[in-house]
């Protein structure tokens, strides 16, 4: 059945590969997927798995997760360590860097540095308890995800300069997660709600799209498709960019979805999620 699919996909190469198997009955579509999948080359394409815990940088052996290879402490006035973003190399910049959010700003740290290069604070509030959630990195904008603090805004090329964001509706947030900037736009959520910004105008009015009554604790955008993960572990898709209700992909099971991504191989492309089990 593989050789067939693959002669198809040579005789008709516009189509793509999920049209192609319409051609075979529900049961051999099964077996096509699997087959796909395991005729792909391993490629050891990562290099870390990169954890932060307390002021500690952690990088392990992707291949051997329990194999510690390096570890950079970070004891820097943005405080004890929450979150780590890989961004690959661009902006201006030759090495791929780590956006380390902390429990008061962010540390921005290249990836073969044993300390951050910059530093991104801002005046927290009293008697915070949490850290920066998520960092999303566009050019020279900056913006973090606080559930305490909200949204904020940095000029890459002015640290020292922090600006609120979103403002009006973190201000009685529960939850302010994710960050990313994908479509020329930025994304958050905010309770039940995702929440977007035009990427050249980040204090333009945002546009709200209602999740439903959940919070939202996983959120990815690819192209006009958004995926979300909620507390009671639903995942939802909205396929026109918000502009229409979701669609349920996954009832759930009272477990809050972790993270949810699009991943296409071989083709084929595949969507991932976790929740609070050990299952992907």
């Amino acid at each position: 059945m593989l050789t067939k699919l693959r002669a198809l996909a040579d005789e008709s190469p516009d189509v793509g590969l999920p049209d192609l198997m319409r051609a075979f009955d529900e049961s051999q579509r099964g077996q096509l997927y699997q087959a796909l999948f395991e005729s792909r080359a391993r490629q050891h394409a990562s290099r870390w798995l990169v954890v932060v815990a307390g002021c500690d940088v952690l990088f392990f052996d992707p291949q051997s997760s329990a194999e510690l290879v390096r570890k950079v402490n970070i004891d820097g006035p943005a405080g004890a360590l929450r979150s780590v973003r890989f961004v690959a190399p661009g902006n201006g910049d030759g090495e791929a860097v780590l956006l380390i959010g902390a429990a008061n700003g962010i540390y921005e740290m290249p990836i073969s540095a044993s300390q951050p290069s910059r530093t991104y604070l801002f005046e927290p509030k009293e008697n915070v308890r949490g850290g920066v959630n998520a960092v999303a990195l566009n050019g020279d904008d900056l913006v973090a995800t606080h559930s305490e603090q909200g949204a904020i805004h940095w000029h890459r090329s002015d640290p020292k300069q922090a600006m609120p964001l979103l403002a009006d509706l973190t201000a009685s947030a529960q939850a302010v997660r994710h960050a990313q900037f994908a479509t020329k736009r930025f994304w958050c959520s905010i309770d039940a709600n995702i929440v977007t910004l035009p990427a050249t105008d980040l204090q333009a009015d945002p546009k709200v799209i209602d999740a439903g009554q959940s919070t939202i604790t996983a959120l990815a955008v690819v192209g006009d498709d958004i995926y979300a993960g909620t507390a009671n572990g639903e995942i939802l898709h909205w396929a026109d960019g918000g502009d229409s209700g979701p669609e349920r992909l996954h009832a759930g099971s009272r477990r809050a979805a972790e993270s949810v991504n699009l991943i296409t191989t071989g083709g084929i492309p595949r969507l991932f999620y976790t929740d609070t089990s050990l299952a992907v």
